[in-house]
């Protein structure tokens, strides 16, 4: 499933069986204020299942950022992002004590 935020500013694709949001910046034409305003509502659109923890890829401002996790956090127990670097995701919000903030995956 795939959702347009913004006018093409930023895309969000989800894949089930993975629980990968990929993202990727488009042409930032919006405010910063409008951009974070679409992104709650499409990722509200995608009707994500939530579960234990789903994990974001791919290039995002982070203003987007922190509201994708912000979204994510009420319908998953931990939001990871991946880090290119080592190729692994980092948990950076987590309710769940079982997957502390910072564990790689």
């Amino acid at each position: 499933m795939s959702v347009e935020v913004s006018k093409g500013d930023l895309i969000l694709e989800y894949d089930q069986g993975t629980s990968v949001l990929t993202s990727s910046l488009g042409r930032p034409s919006a405010e910063k204020s409008e951009i974070v305003r679409d992104v709650a509502k499409e990722v509200e659109r995608l009707e994500l299942p939530g579960g234990r923890v789903i994990k974001i890829c791919g290039a995002i401002s982070a203003h987007a950022a922190m509201t994708v996790a912000h979204a994510l956090g009420r319908r998953y127990s931990a939001v990871a992002l991946y880090d290119p670097a080592t190729g692994k995701h980092v948990v950076t919000m987590s309710y769940n004590p079982e997957i502390p903030i910072g564990t790689t995956l």
